[in-house]
């Protein structure tokens, strides 16, 4: 919930909107994905990366990367890379292709992205709308 307090324009809800929600969806989300974090030795976390296979008989070799956020103390040493790597390892043999979509404006994230393989296949110029604040993204896309 912290990535949606400091970034709003990264995810495509809201704060207020996963505040709202029953514990019962977090959890469904949770075992219905694959999720990947990484903590501190104390426990606290420190980065996340989720994916979720499409369900449908004809896109179920796709998934959607979704929920990436590492704490700022701990961007640029190397945990975006190290989240890619293990989501990229239980992605194998169960989903042939990631999609994401990132915010114009996360150009960090999308350097991370496009060293991990990733390629632009579109850009969404209204993707999302923030108050009366458009974000523009970027779709990118990786064979596995």
């Amino acid at each position: 919930m912290l990535g949606l307090q400091l970034h709003p324009e990264s995810f495509g809800s809201s704060f207020y909107e996963e505040a709202e929600r029953p514990l019962a969806s977090f959890e469904a989300k949770l075992s219905d994905n694959i999720v990947i974090g990484a903590h501190t030795p104390s426990l606290e976390l420190s980065g996340i990366i989720a994916v979720e296979r499409m369900q449908s008989t004809k896109q179920c070799h796709k998934g959607v990367v979704w929920g990436v956020f590492i704490r700022p103390e701990f961007r640029g040493c190397g945990l975006g890379d190290m989240l890619l790597n293990m989501l990229f390892a239980q992605c194998e043999g169960l989903i042939q292709e990631l999609r994401l979509t990132i915010a114009e404006t996360n150009e960090a994230a999308r350097r991370l992205y496009l060293k991990a393989g990733f390629s632009n296949y579109g850009f969404e110029k209204r993707s999302l709308k923030i108050d009366n604040f458009y974000v523009a993204e970027h779709h990118m896309l990786r064979q596995l």
